[in-house]
């Protein structure tokens, strides 16, 4: 159902001209799609052809017809995969200047921290669909998720540590579980929601762990069980930050930097109460 596309508009005074006729620019279709191979080009590194090429649903034509086309032409490689990104919504919406119903990311990052705001995009939305975003839920992830769920685990776990042990774990720095439970395979499908569903089911067991075990209770009455306990449970989180890392990185540095330290001490709250 396709038909020829014209390369050239009448001239446009930002265009390029075409080189056999000056009263024609090249369409931006056409000529600003080649940036992706320059750019790709730093000193003598070469990054293309793109291991995945991300767009946005309303350009496809244009990447997945008109690039493929020129690339080819051209005897150049095509990228080796095009994912297709929807839109971020609000109240069901598609953002527009005119109807004025667009979000700041920006004001979002300077009240919850960036990490939060990446947290809620890659949680909220499966990434490839339409999905709609609002305050209101950054706020309600934010305080149950975030600040009750990974950060009240890590508080507990370190306050623990540090008042029963004296800061120090019996078998020294906590060392990862064994293997990632498939996130590495969901992360590599673009399934970043379910990936994070399941980073939040160790965050949910070692809370239920802490919980159940009552180990503020149980250090009083078998130290060599409560030892192991909260010897998994670093292990746990030094697990949860490193997954958590492609998500949200400067949260996963702060994990590994409290819970490998010499001396573990509570940690402050990852997540502060926003006023």
């Amino acid at each position: 159902g396709f038909h020829d596309i014209a390369i050239s508009r009448p001239n446009v005074k930002w265009g390029i001209p075409l080189p056999w006729d000056k009263e024609q620019t090249i369409y931006v279709w056409v000529e600003a799609l080649m940036n992706y191979i320059t750019g790709a080009k730093s000193g003598t590194a070469d990054f293309w052809p793109a291991d995945i090429h991300i767009v946005g649903k309303d350009i496809i034509k244009f990447h997945c017809i008109i690039w493929p086309a020129i690339l080819q032409a051209a005897g150049l490689e095509l990228p080796k995969s095009v994912v297709v990104h929807g839109y971020l919504t609000v109240g069901g919406e598609k953002m527009s200047k005119s109807v004025g119903n667009v979000i700041d990311p920006n004001d979002w990052v300077a009240k919850y921290g960036a990490d939060a705001v990446r947290y809620l995009l890659l949680r909220e939305v499966a990434f490839g669909e339409d999905g709609d975003v609002s305050e209101e839920k950054l706020k309600a992830r934010y305080e149950g998720e975030l600040a009750n769920g990974l950060g009240n685990l890590v508080s507990r776990v370190t306050n623990l540590i540090e008042k029963n042990l004296d800061g120090k774990l019996a078998g020294g720095q906590p060392k990862a579980f064994a293997g990632d439970e498939g996130i590495g395979q969901l992360v590599e499908q673009f399934k970043f929601h379910e990936a994070l569903a399941k980073i939040w089911g160790w965050v949910a067991w070692g809370n239920k762990a802490v919980d159940e075990n009552k180990l503020w209770e149980l250090v009083k009455t078998d130290k060599t069980k409560f030892t192991e306990i909260i010897g998994q449970l670093a292990s746990a989180i030094v697990s949860i930050a490193n997954q958590l890392s492609p998500f949200m990185p400067e949260t996963s540095k702060k994990i590994l930097e409290i819970i490998s330290a010499d001396k573990i001490v509570k940690s402050e709250p990852l997540f502060p109460k926003v006023q």
